[in-house]
């Protein structure tokens, strides 16, 4: 899929939370929009842009047209006995945090529950706000709704600036210069002025804050604790990649791991490994393309150019395998499109079933679409495959693109080799080209780690870090522990934050500990907070001073 900046992204038709741009190897080629055209670079460049959390052009548009665009929401109104219920609110916040020059500010919204709070014995569950709609991230991370009763917590959900309906200047907010004021920098600091503000006008200032975040959101929430010690006692830290970047990672971990994890299905990895063969050879002249589209059900017909056409297959393909790989749980979900358990392993039989039927290069391709059919249309309503689409959307493709653009550059790349895709380089001089052409702004790969430490959080403390073992993110995940305060915990079969949603009978002991470990360290927190405030003596005042001597494995 190639990004077209004459469509510009908020007329995209945004389905899942991760944006992929794959760009040919070869010359640029050249796309017409309605709007103008636009010639891409030679790249050779197949790049995951965004996390999960964070919206991406759909790669699929069945018919009728309202599948599967909703919002990707678990259908339940609550996570076991607790319903999602909130208020809603906005502050108003600083436009620049850091420029006393600057005067002006904006609204900031935010979503609160006090259902369970107590102020003499609770805390509060701060959920620092991903690339999207607050409202999405409230109803889709259950655990800190179930624990809200345990530990009488109130429930505050911020929302990141320019996203949702956070915007500083409306409508005009991703026009010329304005979002130069996105940046992670600036979310942190509004996160803690509200947080801060909210406690006082309540009389809640000696109440402990525990931050909670999952994937970019997660990276918010270390990031909170590192920067903002005096406002948050402690954070947990759900599948963050907080150091893939330039430097920190290997551009290849991502698809290597996408790759394990179809490897333990029967070698399915193999199988993959022969459809882009396929692709190629069916795209490269009309005949074949014709073909393809009838075999794929495709809504509309594939482009003229063999390139473009091998590229849009690709892409929508790839879709399919890397969210799949992301949201591998073991129950059936619709955290983005409604799945059954275990999707990579019922990707992995629809492919075998179908590949044994045939005996030429195309049968690679019927198995490829009926895999890709179970992430697209595993409810069996769509009637066709539309590869592009494009239309409206309130969740937040433009506000990424910006921060990938600028601080969150995140380098990937595949060689075919040790992974089963399609080989591509990461070209860091075209990226940086392509944003200076979308925004006229220069990415700094390395920044992020310099100003929030990458992967060296040995002076982080009380931090949990968490971190599936089948989780594509995991190679720039915080995997070993460097700090006793601060425990890294790998979860066996768990998938992109899994601890973060609502307990399921299915869920793997891995899991299980892994929340239990969180519950204790949210409790000791809790406990070190009050007797730093208030000088209160607590029973895990001992246990607190065990764990800055002992490293927790």
């Amino acid at each position: 899929y190639v990004y077209d900046k004459a469509h510009k992204l908020d007329k995209v038709k945004l389905n899942v939370l991760a944006w992929i741009v794959v760009v040919e190897t070869g010359r640029g080629w050249q796309r017409k929009s309605s709007s103008g055209m636009l010639s891409l670079p030679p790249c050779g460049t197949v790049a995951v842009l965004l996390l999960i959390g964070l919206a991406v052009p759909s790669m699929s548009a069945p018919t009728p047209a309202a599948y599967p665009f909703q919002k990707a929401a678990d259908p339940a109104a609550g996570c076991g006995q607790v319903r999602y219920v909130y208020d809603k609110a906005h502050a108003s916040v600083p436009l620049d945090h850091f420029d006393f020059t600057v005067n002006d500010r904006f609204k900031l919204r935010y979503l609160v529950n006090d259902k369970f709070f107590d102020k003499h014995a609770g805390a509060i569950f701060l959920y620092t706000g991903n690339e999207g709609d607050i409202e999405w991230f409230a109803r889709n991370t259950g655990a800190m709704w179930e624990m809200a009763p345990q530990y009488n917590a109130m429930l505050l959900f911020i929302e990141h600036r320019y996203f949702g309906e956070s915007m500083p200047f409306g409508n005009e907010s991703f026009t010329g210069n304005n979002p130069r004021y996105l940046s992670t920098e600036q979310a942190l600091a509004d996160f803690a002025v509200v947080t801060q503000a909210l406690q006082e006008k309540l009389g809640l200032q000696d109440v402990p804050v525990i931050a909670f975040g999952g994937s970019y959101g997660g990276m918010l929430a270390a990031w909170m604790r590192a920067k903002y010690p005096n406002i948050v006692a402690g954070a947990i830290s759900a599948s963050a990649p907080v150091a893939y970047f330039k430097g920190q990672n290997k551009p290849e971990s991502f698809y290597r791991i996408v790759t394990d994890d179809f490897k333990q299905q029967d070698d399915c990895d193999q199988m993959w490994r022969k459809v882009w063969p396929a692709v190629a050879a069916a795209t490269a002249d009309a005949e074949g393309r014709e073909e393809l589209e009838h075999r794929m059900r495709l809504c509309k017909p594939l482009p003229a150019d063999s390139k473009q056409a091998s590229a849009l297959v690709n892409g929508w393909l790839m879709n399919a395998v890397l969210y799949a790989a992301m949201v591998d749980y073991p129950y059936a979900a619709s955290f983005l499109e409604p799945l059954p358990a275990w999707p990579v392993e019922a990707m992995c039989q629809a492919m075998k079933r179908s590949s044994s039927i045939g005996d030429d290069e195309l049968k690679w391709i019927d198995a490829a679409t009926e895999a890709a059919g179970v992430y697209f249309n595993y409810t069996g309503q769509a009637e066709c495959f539309q590869l592009e689409e494009e239309a409206t959307s309130d969740l937040g493709i433009q506000g990424w693109d910006w921060l990938s653009c600028t601080e969150m550059v995140m380098p990937m790349s595949t060689n075919g080799v040790n992974d089963m895709f399609p080989a591509g380089r990461w070209d860091e001089q075209a990226f940086a080209e392509s944003c200076e052409q979308r925004w006229g702004v220069q990415p700094r790969p390395s920044w992020a780690a310099v100003h929030f430490g990458g992967r060296d959080v040995s002076t982080v403390t009380n931090v949990v870090f968490t971190n599936g073992a089948l989780d594509p993110w995991l190679g720039g995940g915080i995997t070993s522990t460097q700090t006793p305060s601060s425990p890294a915990i790998v979860i066996e079969k768990g998938a992109h934050h899994l601890d973060l949603r609502c307990s399921n009978p299915s869920d793997p002991a891995s899991v299980l500990s892994a929340r239990a470990e969180q519950k204790r360290r949210i409790r000791i927190w809790m406990a070190e907070h009050r007797y730093n405030r208030q000088g209160e003596i607590h029973e895990v005042a001992v246990e607190s001073a065990r764990l800055h001597t002992t490293v927790i494995e």
